[in-house]
């Protein structure tokens, strides 16, 4: 390798990892720096050793840079399944330490799976951790009770997976008694519990927990379902309007017959030759019967009309005591009789 030149491209598409390991140790810091950075790209978490000892040899300042970003990138995260498959129970028991939740998470769940009784102990200060994750701890209890070796309150876990329904309700109301912020899951869990008591009981208790995570996983199971909304059919034709009733013809208004005493105020007509007879220009003015007011159709109104009070009758016109002749025309008789006696 140290007389062939590495082609880090290559090697990094084929995920070769010895490869690009051997390469950090090629006479060309160019070749070292994007071995480095290949590494760290592949997310190979075993190659932390390598690394860490070319760091320690190196001299070149941009290889070192892209070294060291390399180890705080990688040395972060553990190789689980690494250990797993290397049963190795004190790199999964310091993994326990890890500030990664998802590798506590993963080595507790191995080392309950290993049975090695020697992981209980940490298990158990790891559950009793107050200030871990919910998920974490409630990793550890699980963990424990693989390795039957749970304390106490751990052992209620179990008891809500056991096929009494009254010990799975006296489970789920102790662990709500207690506040067990770690089993919002299995409680979450038993809320499907073929058992209604159970499920009620399951309920109160992450009511009684009153975490964010326990009140959303209850707005969550208690929200309506979804309902599809049924539009309203509309009709093919649109409905016909109420028919309008026709309207009544109106009557025609007749003109108010004459007073009797108008009729007895106006002067008597002469016959003339041709039989017609003959008015004075202020009498015609007044036989000329009054003008019809128009004619205004009105619609029929839909409720019955009020008696109106019918208004008093006009006052009697004054009799004259001349002949019946009304006093204009008494006037003008004077008038002319004055002028044809001054001619």
């Amino acid at each position: 390798m140290a007389h062939t030149r590495p082609n880090v491209w290559q090697l990094q598409s084929r995920r070769d990892t010895h490869g690009l390991i051997s390469a950090l140790a090629y006479p060309d810091p160019e070749i070292r720096q994007r071995a480095a950075t290949a590494l760290r790209a592949l997310d190979t978490v075993q190659a932390v050793p390598a690394l860490k000892a070319a760091l320690r040899h190196e001299t070149n300042e941009q290889t070192r840079h892209s070294l060291a970003a390399a180890i705080h990138e990688l040395d972060h995260r553990t190789d689980v399944g690494g250990l797993v498959n290397a049963r190795d129970v004190n790199g999964l028991i310091k993994t326990l330490r890890s500030r990664h939740p998802q590798n506590v998470i993963a080595a507790a769940h191995a080392l309950g799976k290993l049975g090695d009784r020697m992981a209980v102990e940490p298990l158990v200060i790891l559950f009793h951790n107050a200030a871990a994750p919910p998920a974490v701890r409630l990793a550890a209890a699980e963990a424990l009770l693989d390795l039957q070796s749970a304390p106490a309150v751990v052992t209620l876990l179990g008891a809500l997976r056991r096929d009494s329904w009254q010990v799975r309700r006296n489970a789920a109301a102790v662990l709500g008694q207690i506040q067990a912020v770690w089993a919002v899951e299995p409680l979450a869990a038993a809320l499907h519990d073929s058992h209604p008591v159970v499920r009620r009981t399951a309920a109160a208790a992450l009511r009684r927990i009153g975490t964010a995570d326990a009140i959303a996983t209850l707005r969550k199971h208690f929200a309506p379902a979804p309902t599809a909304e049924t539009t309203p059919q509309t009709p093919a034709s649109t409905p016909q309007q109420p028919a309008i009733p026709h309207e009544a013809t109106p009557r025609p208004v007749m003109p108010p017959a004459p007073h009797p005493r108008m009729k007895s105020a106006l002067p008597a007509a002469r016959p003339t030759a041709s039989g017609t007879p003959e008015t004075t220009g202020a009498a015609s003015a007044f036989s000329q019967p009054d003008p019809v007011p128009e004619r205004r159709d009105t619609l029929p109104e839909a409720t019955p009309q009020l008696k109106r009070p019918q208004s008093a009758p006009p006052p009697p016109l004054e009799k004259e005591q001349t002949s019946g002749i009304v006093q204009p025309v008494k006037k003008l008789i004077a008038f002319l009789k004055q002028r044809s006696n001054s001619k």
